[in-house]
């Protein structure tokens, strides 16, 4: 006979939980060795269970379950984690793609599905399609590319230009940034100039706005 998939169910719903334990114990194939309700209690007891996959809510009182993917991979690195979430939006799943979760499921779903939704992750498959996980992987590109750019900028802006960028970020004039920094007018306006080129700006606003997007100030 073969073996049982070896099942942990985390949600801090206990009506739920034990709901999703009776449903699973139902199939032969299945063998749900224990239940956590928080994101403390799934790390121990993966630690303790050893689980082959995970049924994980998505939140869990103040914490997200997918904080607790990382963690429990750091000791059970094949165990698959299947995301639970009542209303499974667009940044709910790419935060579970990111994570390393091997999938994401709505709450209110046929039983049958689940089912063949554990026994898939255990054999080691996706259960998000592959245009999400392209999605999310152009975004993280993307986001890389903004991190390299904000970098790069910070690193050619001196140490005078962003407190320059600062003060026009609360809508100092020259005037104001010069008194406020003990330069001249014409100095102030230099490094206004100065900061227009490397952010490549056609204007003040259009400076602050694009420091706003690289985070280099807030706005």
């Amino acid at each position: 006979m073969e073996e049982r998939i070896r099942v942990l169910v985390v949600d801090d719903h206990p009506v739920y939980a034990e709901g999703l334990r009776l449903l699973l114990e139902r199939d032969p194939r299945m063998e749900v060795v224990g239940a956590a309700g928080s994101v403390g209690e799934a790390v121990a007891l993966a630690r303790e269970l050893l689980p082959e996959v995970i049924l994980m809510d998505q939140c869990l009182g103040a914490e997200q379950g997918v904080s607790a993917i990382g963690r429990i991979r750091e000791f059970l690195p094949s165990v698959a984690v299947i995301m639970l979430t009542g209303v499974p939006g667009d940044d709910a799943v790419a935060g579970a793609v990111e994570a390393g979760a091997a999938g994401m499921l709505g709450k209110v779903i046929h039983p049958a599905e689940i089912i063949r939704s554990i026994e898939r992750a255990r054999n080691g498959e996706s259960l998000f399609s592959p245009a999400i996980v392209a999605e999310v992987m152009r975004a993280r590109a993307g986001r890389h590319l903004e991190d390299a750019e904000r970098a790069r900028v910070a690193r050619t802006l001196t140490q005078r230009e962003q407190d320059v960028l600062r003060l026009l970020a609360r809508g100092a004039d020259s005037k104001t940034i010069a008194s406020r920094l003990g330069l001249s007018v014409h100095t102030a306006r230099d490094h206004i100039q100065s900061i227009l080129e490397k952010l490549d700006a056609h204007s003040r606003i259009e400076a602050v706005v694009r420091a706003g997007e690289l985070g280099l100030v807030r706005t």
